[in-house]
């Protein structure tokens, strides 16, 4: 309070506020805030320089896709409120809606495979089953549209034949491995199904280590790769085993890929944090160190703001 004069021992002052500033017609700028005093003169004591940016807003809306979801009740759209407190750091809007307007599940025959599972495809968009949801999803405009399903098998295939000694593979798009050679993944299907150890890639070669017994396998056999979601269209998010809560910013986390311009960053406190590993839910303005290429981001600088 600068009515008062503050003496040792005295509290700490504290406020809570939005300062809403407006960029004009442009993206991004910056401009001078002044402190002045009370006084009738308002002389000036103090002043510092911020950025002000063009709030983006993204409309989203969110269907439950399936029979066997574990949440099935979800209201995901009620998040809205919660993930606007850490997106507004950014000056970003989301505004959420659920698909269907009871809040129910929507069904789609979308396992064409018979897997009891989302089978996607890395290298076409998806694949066959997601164009199966995609279909089905009308009336959303211009909405960024998300889908949760129960669980998802996320593929890459052979480009070459192997044999059962190879340790290296060429699959048909770049991979995104972040590899830990302590993680198991498959390969292959059925009889000739193996268990191996990703040790590394690089574009569409992935070297691997494998057990016993290891098997030869076809152009075209598939690869699975671990994956909580994808910045698809639709957006792509499993239940899997996490929590619910962990589900709902998973949502702002993938269409943030999607529309925000924003990659998967090294720091649990950011709401892009490559893993669903969260402490906090920020966007930063100092730049965060990107996961699986090189360099860092600034993601208040990085948000396309059309």
């Amino acid at each position: 309070d600068s009515r008062r004069v503050c003496r040792p021992g005295d509290p700490e002052g504290s406020a809570t506020f939005d300062l809403r500033l407006n960029a004009g017609s442009r993206p991004s700028d910056s401009t001078m805030l002044h402190a002045t005093c009370t006084c009738p003169e308002a002389h000036p004591f103090a002043g510092m320089e911020v950025h002000v940016y063009k709030e983006k807003k993204v409309d989203v809306v969110i269907a439950k896709i399936g029979t066997n979801l574990r949440f099935p009740d979800a209201d995901y759209a009620s998040h809205e409120d919660d993930e606007n407190e850490k997106l507004k750091q950014g000056v970003v809007k989301f505004r959420l809606h659920n698909y269907e307007r009871d809040n129910g599940v929507t069904r789609v025959h979308y396992d064409l495979d018979g897997n009891r599972a989302l089978s996607y495809d890395i290298a076409n968009a998806g694949g066959a089953e997601l164009d199966a949801i995609r279909r089905a999803l009308r009336g959303t405009g211009r909405k960024t549209r998300v889908v949760i399903v129960r669980t998802m098998k996320s593929y890459y295939y052979l480009s070459a034949a192997v044999n059962d000694t190879d340790t290296t593979i060429t699959v048909t798009a770049p991979s995104v491995f972040n590899y830990d050679p302590n993680y198991p993944v498959l390969l292959g299907t059925g009889a000739t199904e193996e268990t191996v150890h990703v040790t590394g890639s690089a574009v569409s070669t992935i070297t691997i280590t494998r057990g016993t017994p290891a098997y030869a396998h076809a152009e075209g056999d598939p690869l699975e790769f671990p994956a909580g979601g994808w910045a698809s269209e639709p957006i792509t998010i499993i239940e899997g085993n996490a929590d619910l809560d962990v589900i709902k910013w998973t949502v702002p986390h993938e269409v943030s890929h999607h529309d925000l311009a924003l990659r998967d960053v090294d720091d649990v406190t950011n709401t892009m944090h490559w893993q669903q590993a969260w402490t906090d839910h920020r966007l930063r303005y100092c730049p965060r160190t990107k996961m699986h290429e090189p360099g860092t981001q600034n993601q208040w600088d990085s948000i396309p703001r059309d």
